[in-house]
């Protein structure tokens, strides 16, 4: 966890209008409490991790030559705190997976469009992590019912293929950048309140990959994908409950969608030489739901 919060600390600093855009809301108060949460969550999540590569950097000659998916079954935990004053929220999210079921596919083709296939096999993925942090502004421009949030968000997982002598080759994935949403807050009751929201998030992601599968690359460094550019969707959906006084139970659900193509994979060989082909899609999917139990120490 101390690598993560070094490695956002660094990347932060390539934002300096976030803090510009914290400082334009903390200026824009209005006459509200000064109120801190903390809740510690756990849960169950589904993820999926899939990308293909081209034979050159064109896109061709194929277009999919090998393909990869990861699909996993998690138990994750984690912790959210939350600070507020006036019309100014301040909220940090800090969670990790372990996969307790997973499954691989690992797919090779000689001809377009997924023909000709040469290789397929499957693999356990079992083990497999997923963190995130994220750290989030929000505005409240109506009361207690929409809000406008700025924030950034880091997300990194390791994805393992087991062989069948328990060997793993390992393909771990870094997802950042900042991100902008809107959430809106409906009030059931007095004791039942609703709050759903999206973000989108404008990232960076890169991957390397220690592929034990094949003797003909580096390791541990085999090969390596990169994409400067790219954006995702988070919707989020949180139902609180308040069971005593200043104590709460909650349910929340995030879906997390991101796609990509026309990115850079670059090859290792044990030769000393590299080769570069065309990253030709990325496609990352997350449906998360856990339980947190919120005290209000306001």
């Amino acid at each position: 966890m101390n690598r993560i919060l070094k490695l956002l600390t660094r990347r932060l600093k390539n934002y300096k209008w976030i803090l510009f855009c914290l400082c334009f809301l903390n200026n824009s108060f209005g006459q509200k409490k000064i109120g801190i949460q903390i809740s510690p969550k756990l849960g169950f999540s589904r993820s999926q991790t899939s990308w293909a590569i081209s034979g050159n950097l064109d896109g061709m000659s194929p277009n999919v030559m090998s393909e990869l998916l990861w699909s996993n079954s998690s138990i994750s935990s984690g912790f959210e705190s939350e600070f507020s004053w006036k019309r100014f929220v301040f909220k940090t999210d800090v969670s990790r997976s372990y996969s307790a079921d997973g499954l691989v596919s690992d797919s090779d083709y000689t001809l377009d469009n997924r023909q000709g296939l040469s290789y397929n096999e499957s693999f356990n993925s079992k083990g497999s992590e997923f963190s995130s942090f994220k750290i989030e502004s929000e505005y409240e421009l109506f009361d207690n019912r929409f809000y406008l949030t700025v924030g950034y968000h880091y997300m990194r997982s390791e994805n393992k293929l087991i062989h069948q002598d328990l060997k793993y080759s390992m393909y771990k994935w870094n997802l950042e950048g900042p991100t902008l949403g809107a959430k809106y807050m409906f009030n059931f009751s007095d004791n039942l309140s609703n709050y759903s929201g999206v973000d989108v998030l404008f990232s960076k992601y890169y991957a390397i990959a220690n592929w034990i599968l094949r003797e003909d690359l580096q390791h541990p460094i085999s090969f390596t994908h990169n994409l400067n550019r790219g954006y995702g969707l988070n919707f989020s959906n949180y139902l609180k409950i308040n069971i005593y006084n200043k104590f709460f139970i909650g349910w929340k659900s995030n879906f997390i969608i991101y796609s990509r193509a026309d990115g850079l994979d670059t090859a290792y060989l044990k030769s000393g030489s590299s080769f570069t082909t065309k990253l030709y899609y990325l496609r990352l999917n997350s449906i998360d739901n856990h339980i947190s139990f919120l005290f209000n120490l306001q």
